[in-house]
């Protein structure tokens, strides 16, 4: 049974918390997310490339199950074939399209381990999409709709075949974006509750000098040389092939 409930703030306050409980399969889970963006943030699947679009629909289904089956659900929720590759399913956000946290790249001559790393920050608005383009723009905000980051969700996922995780996010509700382990993460994923113990990702600057878990606590990361395992395939390879072909 799924559960909604605000955890924190309220309508006389500049924050609402709403704390999703989902269970079930990735792709109810999936379909619960979008029927959730649908009916607070009037998220619908949007027009995109479709020789993309197929490209990482591919890469899902071969490298990342759970999220595939998910996009499945987003599917079923709005009535649409998931086939179709000129809808995106994913992004679900309650944001304007293109819209992001800043990040920073740390390039690997300037790492203490020769390592590259990009670290997201997440950027706290005060203001509503509208008036933060008025205000880049010159002008003066106008206090058109909500602030964007007024809305934040905690969002605890429960699969039937995957380990259950607890995210925080402002407006991305496609919950668990990392996939199982031995799988390549999917960017733009935020610190999560992993099997009931906190994990740093790249989104947490910490994570940069810090080991995670309790063995390992406040000790820096010493450089060494790691062997270098072959990643799967990427959908801009495939693309990259197709085009080529």
């Amino acid at each position: 049974m799924n559960e909604i409930s605000v955890v924190a703030g309220g309508h006389r306050d500049f924050m609402t918390v709403r704390h999703m409980v989902l269970r079930g399969s990735q792709e109810q889970i999936g379909r619960a997310l979008a029927e959730e963006a649908r009916a607070n943030a009037g998220w619908r699947p949007t027009e995109t490339d479709p020789l993309i679009n197929r490209a990482r629909w591919t890469w899902f289904e071969r490298n990342w199950p759970q999220h595939h089956a998910r996009l499945n659900g987003v599917a079923a929720a709005f009535g649409v074939n998931p086939d179709d590759d000129t809808l995106r399913l994913d992004d679900i956000s309650g944001l304007p399209a293109g819209s992001a946290c800043s990040a920073a790249w740390c390039p690997p001559p300037h790492a203490t381990d020769g390592r590259g790393r990009i670290a997201r920050n997440y950027d706290f608005f005060t203001l509503s999409a509208p008036d933060l383009m008025a205000t880049l723009g010159g002008g003066q905000p106008m206090g058109i709709g909500l602030p964007m980051a007024s809305r934040p969700y905690v969002i605890t996922t429960i699969p039937d075949d995957g380990l259950a995780s607890a995210v925080l996010t402002m407006s991305d509700l496609e919950g668990d974006r990392r996939p199982a382990v031995g799988q390549r993460p999917a960017p733009g994923a935020g610190r999560r509750v992993h099997a009931g113990r906190p994990r740093r990702t790249l989104a947490d600057p910490v994570a940069q000098r810090v080991r995670s878990g309790p063995a390992h606590h406040e000790r820096p990361l010493l450089p060494r040389r790691r062997p270098v395992r072959q990643r799967p395939p990427l959908p801009g390879d495939l693309l990259w092939r197709r085009r080529m072909t």
